[in-house]
């Protein structure tokens, strides 16, 4: 399993420094992939290591 998707699994999960993202294969083919972003509420706290 790589980290794009493909014709196994169109559409992946990924949590990147907290933020949410989904991907998924677009009508263009294998190379057609978008990214979809979904920020967090501004007053919603995270408790994670900083950089």
């Amino acid at each position: 399993m790589g980290l794009a998707p493909d014709s196994d699994q169109p559409g992946m999960h990924y949590n990147i420094r907290g933020e949410r993202y989904t991907s998924e294969l677009g009508p263009g083919g294998r190379t057609d992939i978008r990214l979809t972003h979904y920020p967090r509420a501004r007053n919603q706290q995270v408790n994670e290591a900083g950089p």
